[in-house]
């Protein structure tokens, strides 16, 4: 009998994400962030989107690559063209990994926005309302956490879970949107570093729980 991430391409140890010399300075920076640079910060940004509107219509553009239908419809082509065509039902499980990474990590931003209930910049630099409300269903008090962050991190923290590869790429990528995010004025940089952890760590618990459930005869 063998371990799973020696018959795949898959790490079986305990990642960064989880161990406290990680999460601990990173949700601290996000509390650092909400008192003394995030509104600062999103005045700034507001000066660049006037002097530089182009930047603002590229990343615009970028932060499609956040947006979780995408990923979803992409993912299910290739899932049933694994299971049902090329019958490599292995390979169609990781894609099923991927497929539940994001649905669960979106689930997870969905409740997070609703009972956080976060004003966004645009609430702050039009009427200075800032912070947390609480159980809101508005759209404009739904900053925290960043829900395409999370879509891209999740992605992105499960595809190079399974495949290994392209790291730097997908560091780029989920960097880009969280810039975009903040740039376009509808995160501040504590809501993309929320998303950012929260996608994260929603790929390993859900690599835990999968691999638990469907190759547990692999594992010693």
């Amino acid at each position: 009998m063998y371990k799973v991430c020696q018959q795949f391409p898959l790490s079986c140890n305990s990642p960064l994400i989880i161990q406290p010399v990680f999460w601990i300075p990173w949700l601290g920076f996000i509390v650092i962030s909400y008192f003394f640079i995030d509104q600062p910060l999103a005045h700034y940004l507001k000066e660049v989107q006037i002097a530089h509107p182009l930047l603002v219509i590229a990343f615009s553009k970028i932060n499609s690559l956040g947006v979780s239908r995408n990923y979803l419809l992409i993912l299910a082509a290739i899932f049933l063209w694994l299971f049902f065509i090329s019958k490599n039902k292995i390979m169609s499980l990781w894609i099923l990994y991927i497929m539940l990474s994001l649905i669960v990590s979106g689930l997870f931003c969905m409740l997070f926005k609703v009972l956080c209930g976060k004003a966004r910049p645009n609430e702050w630099l039009h009427y200075h309302i800032y912070g947390f409300y609480f159980w809101r269903f508005e759209n404009e008090f739904w900053s925290f956490p960043s829900g395409h962050v999370t879509t891209v991190s999740a992605v992105a923290a499960a595809s190079y879970r399974v495949f290994r590869r392209f790291l730097g790429l997908w560091i780029l990528i989920v960097s880009a949107v969280m810039f975009g995010r903040m740039i376009c004025l509808d995160h501040y940089l504590g809501d993309v570093m929320a998303g950012a952890y929260l996608g994260f760590i929603t790929s390993y618990l859900v690599y835990r729980v999968f691999t638990k459930a469907l190759f547990s005869n692999h594992l010693s």
